[in-house]
């Protein structure tokens, strides 16, 4: 099957002064993709020679065979897309990657999102829709605080964070993990964020002896694995390896990554 799709853009909401939310009809994309996966979307508008650029799903309306996608306009190539409008077409391949494991067998996850890396995690706790999950969310300061209603209106207990507490609890996700780990029995840690907020995550993972699967956030000029632009250490029995992000995650165990 064909992941190169030309679709329509059915709604464009602006979040906040540069963070951008768009949704577009793809029957095959919403039938398939899984919390995790991502998108290469095509940025020029016309002569213009941009790589695409990778944006994670943050949602899918089967119902109605809508993706969503949030996006932050941070450079030249999401300043031009931007200017897409509902009802223009887009280029899109995807979905891409590997996605988050989500199995029964998990009773009490925590979801850790930080900064723009709280975007595709909402797919994820509407997917595992349990009451039991934690979703911790942590952003600079009130004016960085997003997608508070949208994860609010999903189960489970939702903890806001701020580096600065000027909104939520004060302190770092990774300070708020340690102690919810302290007082409540999880066993399974989904993470996106920053790489320092990740590799926290993963060392304390690896204390507590909780399962762990991070989201890697990474520059993808093909999304395929045939440029190799987005190659990350893992580890490979006694050794290590070279592996990308783009086709052997984004989302990868939390043990088998090599933070530098």
């Amino acid at each position: 099957m064909s992941k190169y799709i030309k679709a329509r853009i059915t709604d464009k909401q602006i979040i906040s002064n540069n963070i951008i939310k768009y949704t577009f009809e793809s029957k095959s994309i919403t039938k398939n993709a899984v919390p995790g996966q991502f998108l290469e979307i095509k940025c020029s508008l016309g002569t213009e020679t941009i790589l695409r650029r990778p944006i994670s799903i943050s949602d899918t309306i089967p119902e109605l065979d809508s993706v969503q996608f949030i996006m932050q306009v941070r450079g030249n190539a999401t300043s031009i897309f931007s200017k897409r409008e509902a009802g223009e077409e887009i280029d899109v391949i995807g979905p891409l990657g590997n996605g988050f494991t989500i199995d029964s067998k998990i009773k009490k996850p925590i979801i850790i999102g930080g900064g723009i890396g709280t975007f595709p995690m909402y797919f994820l706790a509407k997917t595992i829709n349990n009451p039991d999950t934690k979703i911790l969310l942590g952003f600079r300061s009130k004016d960085y605080v997003i997608m508070e209603e949208d994860f609010s209106a999903l189960p489970g207990n939702l903890i806001i964070a701020t580096d600065d507490g000027s909104y939520g609890q004060k302190g770092f996700t990774t300070e708020i993990l340690e102690e919810e780990i302290k007082s409540s029995s999880i066993d399974m840690i989904y993470a996106c964020g920053p790489l320092p907020m990740l590799k926290r995550i993963k060392e304390i993972s690896i204390n507590a002896g909780i399962a762990c699967e991070l989201s890697v956030e990474e520059i993808m000029g093909c999304g395929v694995g045939a440029c190799l632009g987005c190659a990350i250490k893992l580890v490979d029995g006694d050794d290590w390896k070279y592996g990308h992000v783009c086709k052997d995650g984004p989302v990868f165990k939390a043990k088998s990554i090599i933070f530098e």
